[in-house]
């Protein structure tokens, strides 16, 4: 057993100041330990006490509940509005209806686009637009990916080879291509910087 010393209090008064409730009371027992008069055994005593009122501990959970609640509310409340195109075909999302944006960019739409967007020549300006943007950003990501291979094939060749293995290595990262690289610089090239 532990013995108790005078630092303890301060805990727990600083606990029970902060949460209303004293750490030692949260099972309905407190522990004192106490040397006795002769010093060299120790005494444990058991206090009962009564247990803390179920209404005062649920007030102090109040706050975290009302917090999922809220949460949880508002989660099923949202419904968040399907995108207007997709790069990729996607038949399970309606994304089946292939258009070509005036950036010679493939896209899919669903069913209703062209009844909804069809005579709106400035919002499919702007839809292609940001076809345009997004398959840039996807290049983007494709390119870092396809660098850092290579970049990681250079890697592996000079930490883990040597001589001819590693000549050879080296040849094989520099003849690796890159084609949304490739494909970056030249929607650039096309239109501007992306």
């Amino acid at each position: 057993y532990q013995r108790r010393v005078h630092g303890d209090d301060e805990i727990y008064n600083l606990f029970s100041q902060m949460f209303g409730a004293d750490i030692r009371d949260m099972h309905g027992r407190t522990y004192y330990y106490r040397r006795r008069n002769t010093g060299s055994q120790q005494q444990q005593q058991q206090h009962e006490h009564v247990q803390p009122n179920w209404i005062v501990q649920l007030l102090q959970l109040l706050p975290i509940i009302l917090f999922f609640l809220v949460y949880f509310l508002l989660s099923f409340g949202y419904n968040e509005k399907p995108a207007l195109y997709s790069l990729t075909k996607d038949p399970n999302s309606g994304y089946v209806h292939k258009r070509i944006s005036k950036h010679d960019i493939p896209y899919y739409v669903q069913a209703g686009f062209q009844r909804e967007y069809g005579r709106d020549a400035r919002a499919i300006r702007t839809i292609e637009e940001n076809v345009l943007q997004s398959h840039a950003y996807q290049l983007s990501r494709k390119c870092e990916q396809e660098r850092r291979e290579k970049n990681r094939m250079r890697q592996r060749a000079s930490l883990y080879y040597s001589g001819a293995k590693q000549r050879e290595m080296m040849k094989q990262a520099d003849e690796m291509t890159t084609p949304s690289c490739d494909a970056k610089d030249e929607l650039n090239r096309k239109f501007g910087y992306y």
